[in-house]
């Protein structure tokens, strides 16, 4: 072989090396085997997506203009402009499935064997350990597995979050307007609670391997009285079942609706808004100091 034959043949391997690394570096998305490169969209038999991150965001039904009629008219939730619609005809891959999160999917009369056609039978198992942490308290985190992050889960109609609550933290006291709690302890032992449409407070004390459930629309807490970490998995019987935490609503509502209802001055609504922790919130000093935390 001639030497510049060798020289153009040591650079054709370089720079192939360099284009594999540079692939291997960049964010991608994986799907039975292939591999989806950052802002790459993906058709699929019934969703559209576009790689983002590692993730399939931004997804959408396929639902073509001749076809609207197959759509739920009085869905809030799905965008009915025919600008909304994925175009079929650009150029795109086309494969069976995607995986991420969806959007637009609500409203659409996919069938269901067609939506599950979707995933790989991994995408079946929720994986808490690479979950992103959604909490901001100082007492605890909570790891949600809902349908914006596990889109398949939207299959069975169902939420679930993994909770680790810190030694005398608190999950704050709030309601879910579209669904029963179902609460699993997988370690430790908590003090939960709701209070009935009527004003009974329902108070029990649940420990490893014992469940509870708060049913839907009724405030309810999870707390953390003992000197040891406590965990469990939630269970929704929606995949919206949606979140209002009643200290911070209650925050939001004008000054003289507060003073009124607590019958104080504006100072103490004042004070009790600067103070309001974030969830899972920390313990009251009395546990903190019997624990040796503070």
């Amino acid at each position: 072989m001639s030497l510049s034959r060798t020289v153009i043949t040591i650079i054709a391997l370089a720079l192939a090396a360099t284009s594999v690394e540079a692939m291997s570096s960049r964010q991608t998305c994986k799907y039975r085997g292939n591999v989806y490169l950052d802002n790459e969209r993906v058709v699929g038999s019934t969703l559209t997506c576009t790689c983002s991150g590692e993730r399939w965001v931004n997804c959408q039904a396929n639902v073509v203009a001749d076809s609207l009629e197959h759509v739920v008219a009085d869905s809030p939730e799905y965008d009915m402009s025919i600008g909304s619609v994925p175009s079929t005809k650009e150029s795109i891959r086309d494969v069976a499935g995607v995986e991420g999160a969806i959007s637009g999917l609500i409203g659409a009369q996919v069938g269901f064997d067609a939506f599950l056609n979707n995933f790989d039978a991994e995408d079946f198992v929720i994986d808490f350990a690479t979950q992103p942490l959604e909490s901001t308290g100082l007492g605890g985190t909570s790891q949600p597995a809902n349908r914006n992050n596990v889109p398949v889960i939207q299959a069975s109609n169902m939420a679930q979050t993994r909770f680790r609550i810190a030694p005398c933290g608190i999950n704050l006291p709030h309601v879910h307007p579209r669904g029963t709690e179902s609460v699993y302890i997988i370690e430790g032992a908590l003090t939960v609670g709701f209070v009935t449409e009527g004003g009974r407070l329902i108070l029990n004390d649940v420990k490893t391997d014992q469940s509870t459930f708060f049913p839907q629309g009724l405030l309810h807490y999870q707390q953390n009285m003992a000197c040891e970490p406590a965990g469990f998995i939630s269970i929704l019987n929606s995949s919206d079942p949606g979140l209002l935490v009643i200290p911070a609503a209650l925050a939001e509502l004008p000054s003289e609706a507060l003073e009124a209802t607590f019958d104080e001055d504006a100072a103490f609504v004042n004070q009790l808004r600067i103070g309001l922790p974030a969830g899972p919130a920390r313990g009251r000093a009395e546990c903190l100091r019997r624990c040796g935390l503070l």
